[in-house]
């Protein structure tokens, strides 16, 4: 797992060591996956911080699409009330090919919570943020500590089949906008 702290503006990566600029997140929080796809020759990397790097460019890949899971450890009990997800890879290459459409992406997510309840999430096959909202008579967003999140089924892409997420934001029933889990 790797361990998120909010210092102001400044995110720290904990078991990295490294600093980067982002804006500001209300609280630390672990996240974890399945094995990923090695960096390419390029630089671009597809472990699961690119979730929450606020960069639509970058994405996480599991290494494999069958056995696809992430997981975000809150350390403490969190009521999440929103999701936002930008699906499949928001990026083209020097070339201009366009990746979104040449890899898969997520068509549907299992989300299940420290407590062991399940919530299904069905993502459209698009670009743009999809928002996803925690019914506030449901209890599977209330004083959860940890979400698991399982890929169940994807878009088949154009050219490959790697199934890749870009980014995810929480959003804390008790918090503004400004004030969500995200990155910059």
């Amino acid at each position: 797992m790797i361990r998120i702290r909010s210092l102001g503006i400044a995110l720290l990566l904990a078991s990295a060591g490294a600093a980067l600029c982002a804006q500001s997140f209300i609280t630390d929080f672990a996240i974890g996956s399945c094995p990923v796809l090695p960096p390419e020759s390029d630089g671009a990397t597809y472990g699961v911080i690119n979730l929450f790097d606020g960069k639509a460019d970058t994405a996480w890949c599991p290494a494999s699409p069958d056995s696809a899971w992430f997981v975000v450890d809150f350390g403490e009990p969190r009521d999440v009330n929103m999701f936002y997800i930008r699906n499949g890879y928001q990026r083209k290459t020097a070339k201009g090919t366009d990746l979104f459409a040449a890899n898969a992406r997520v068509k549907r997510l299992k989300l299940v919570n420290d407590r062991g309840e399940s919530q299904i999430l069905d993502l459209d096959d698009s670009r743009t943020e999809i928002q996803f909202f925690v019914s506030s008579s449901a209890s599977f967003g209330r004083g959860v500590k940890s979400i698991r999140f399982t890929v169940l089924s994807t878009y088949p892409g154009a050219k490959y089949q790697d199934v890749l997420l870009s980014e995810l934001r929480l959003r804390w029933a008790d918090t503004s906008e400004d004030e969500m889990v995200k990155g910059g």
